[in-house]
């Protein structure tokens, strides 16, 4: 953040922050230039962490019998999540799908029912529909990779899992789709 602040440093009377947040005071009247500036930043930092070609920490594999609501509370003692203590990643190898629909106004996600051993467990892919949802079929055989969430509707509070990345099993072929991390 702060590197992003320098780059724009002409439009500010002060700045300073971290990595993870930072502070300004600017001149009201030069608040459009600022805003473009950070932009451009943004973007041509985009692009180079694009490049990167980041690794997916994952911290433990899941088993269905790991695939419940007191699972979940038990991570929820872990909270705060943040810098220095990220929210748990998790994988299941070898799932089967049961279900899938493409979800939302634009159309860009993408709804799993995915059967673990015999537990079902749902699953949304955000931004994930229109690399994964043409591979898919009932039956498919699927890894996945997530973060654990809950769902209530009235009054059922409901486990799921919010994917990060996948990979489809077959014996042909094998494919990984990633997903942007930013929520």
């Amino acid at each position: 953040m702060v590197e992003c602040l320098k780059s724009a440093s002409q439009h500010l009377v002060r700045f300073g922050g971290h990595k993870q947040a930072a502070g300004l005071t600017a001149h009201t009247n030069k608040l459009s230039e600022l805003y473009l500036d950070i932009l451009r930043y943004a973007d041509t930092a985009a692009g180079a962490e694009e490049t990167a070609n980041p690794v997916l920490e994952i911290d433990a594999e899941l088993k269905e019998e790991n695939l419940t609501l007191d699972t979940f509370d038990d991570i929820e003692t872990l909270q705060p999540f943040g810098q220095g203590n990220q929210k748990p990643i998790f994988t299941i190898s070898d799932a089967m799908v049961v279900s899938f629909k493409v979800v939302g106004a634009t159309q860009k996600h993408l709804q799993l029912q995915l059967l673990v051993g015999q537990t079902k467990l749902d699953c949304i892919g955000f931004n994930m529909a229109a690399k994964l949802a043409a591979r898919l079929q009932y039956g498919t055989r699927i890894s996945v990779v997530g973060e654990l969430i809950t769902d209530s509707w009235n009054g059922l509070k409901k486990l799921k899992m919010r994917l990060i990345d996948t990979e489809i099993i077959n014996v042909s072929e094998t494919i990984s789709i990633k997903q942007d991390l930013a929520y």
